[in-house]
């Protein structure tokens, strides 16, 4: 076959499309008004939001063993369908309770962050604007108390902590400062330094005591005077005298390692119990001035417009579909006339 019976160009489809216009415009008409028409009937849908900002508490960020929620800890919260039950629940409307009722609400709220902010934003659809409002404000209002009632129930188990704690750190610090001060009170310690100094000027002067006493002892027993037994008595009590103090002397390095695990003992016990009375001072202003994480920025309102069904979207697309639809059936029926 040299060429195909029927040569398609661009003559012969406008040719076809004249000839079957008429077809044409009827089946666009009819697509057109049939989707306007059933656009009209079907269920509007309206949309709500909400933006909230939320800000960790620095007081509760500031306790060790406490940590604010982050964003996505909030995100969760508001989608749990726990959440949206007890919402429902509060609003009590009519069948709340029911399971269906919960799902349907659940599968309509959408939430997400805005990026590279602490915003997040609800979004509900609901086929009546006076409910979704209500729904989505009660569920801020909602997740506002449960943030309240988390960070309320952690500081107050955490401020029971320290409170037992902080009797026993005080009874320790007690303790450790009666021991410091017993020690130096049996030892008759004042200062280290001084003491030191005054024994060895002790021992320096009894030894040139003893040293004279011993020589006037030798000159007496050479002279056999009768001075001699005054002079040993006094020899023997000055070497005992001497060596006492050269005792004392060498007891004073043990006093100071004694003295500084004391003091260091003391020391560790005072920091622990300025810190626990300073971590409980702060959950107690805490505790006073507990405030929810969540802030509302735009509270939702009654939307005038529904985003749903969207009749000119609809009409256009039907009108698009009713042009090729009919194109399509033009050619078809050229074809057929001409067999």
């Amino acid at each position: 076959m040299d060429q195909m019976d029927y040569e398609v160009d661009l003559l012969d489809c406008l040719r076809v499309l004249g000839r079957r216009k008429w077809l044409i415009l009827a089946i666009i008409m009819v697509s057109v008004l049939s989707a306007y028409i059933v656009s009209s009937k079907m269920t509007k849908i309206y949309d709500s939001s909400c933006v909230i900002m939320i800000r960790p508490n620095p007081l509760v960020g500031s306790i060790p063993g406490l940590t604010s929620s982050n964003i996505k800890d909030y995100v969760e919260l508001f989608k749990s369908r726990t959440q949206v039950a007890a919402t429902l629940a509060t609003l009590g409307w009519p069948d709340a309770e029911s399971q269906e009722v919960v799902d349907s609400w659940h599968k309509r709220l959408s939430v997400s962050q805005v990026q590279g902010t602490n915003m997040v934003k609800l979004s509900v659809e609901h086929d009546d604007p006076e409910k979704v409002v209500e729904f989505v404000n009660a569920l801020v209002e909602m997740c506002e108390e449960r943030s309240r009632l988390i960070n309320r129930k952690s500081i107050k188990a955490a401020k029971a902590y320290v409170g037992e704690q902080l009797p026993m750190a005080e009874q320790r610090l007690r303790e450790d400062e009666d021991a410091l001060l017993k020690y130096k009170q049996s030892n008759d310690v004042t200062d280290l330094r001084i003491e030191t100094i005054t024994a060895s000027a002790r021992i320096v002067i009894l030894e040139k005591l003893l040293s004279e006493t011993s020589a006037k002892l030798q000159s007496a027993n050479a002279k056999g005077s009768g001075e001699t037994a005054g002079l040993r008595a006094e020899h023997t009590a000055l070497d005992a005298a001497l060596r006492k103090a050269k005792t004392d002397l060498a007891a004073i390095p043990k006093k100071e390692v004694d003295i500084s695990r004391l003091t260091r003992d003391r020391q560790t016990s005072e920091r622990v119990y300025t810190m626990l009375r300073s971590r409980y001072e702060e959950m107690e202003l805490a505790e006073a001035i507990q405030d929810s994480e969540i802030y509302v920025i735009d509270k939702a309102i009654v939307p005038n417009k529904p985003i749903k069904p969207r009749k000119l979207l609809n009409t256009a697309i039907a009108g698009i579909l009713g042009l090729f639809v009919s194109v399509g059936l033009a050619f078809v029926l050229e074809y057929t006339d001409k067999l």
